[in-house]
């Protein structure tokens, strides 16, 4: 799958834009809204800007949870009980709580401790 609006072209061409040609006031992404406006209905280019929802939960709760929750044996320097993050995976899994968001707060965490410390070495 390709990202249209990542190839280094068009980068180039976005970080060489003057500033207010990519805000103005509270409107983001000026120059692009402009060069599609012809085209695209009011409804697209003038709304703000959405939130893009994440089926992070639903993951949770698929193969994904199996990797996570087999690395959730240690916990960023103690900062948390690895005991009571079991307990969320048990009561997420078994759909009696939503856990989620902090779920993968706590996988993430993990991952970057485990870069950064192997970085340091």
């Amino acid at each position: 799958m390709e990202v249209t609006f990542l190839r280094p072209r068009i980068v180039g061409t976005a970080l060489s834009l003057p500033a207010h040609r990519k805000i103005a006031g509270d409107v983001t992404k000026v120059a692009l809204k402009d060069a599609f406006r012809e085209i695209l209905p009011d409804y697209v280019t003038v709304r703000r800007k959405q939130r893009f929802p994440c089926p992070m939960s639903q993951w949770l709760r698929s193969e994904l949870c199996r990797t996570l929750r087999a690395s959730a044996t240690w916990s960023v320097a103690d900062l948390w009980s690895v005991t009571r993050e079991q307990e969320l995976w048990r009561e997420h899994l078994e759909y009696r709580r939503d856990w989620g968001q902090q779920l993968w707060r706590l996988a993430t965490a993990r991952a970057w401790w485990r870069s950064v410390s192997t970085y340091r070495r």
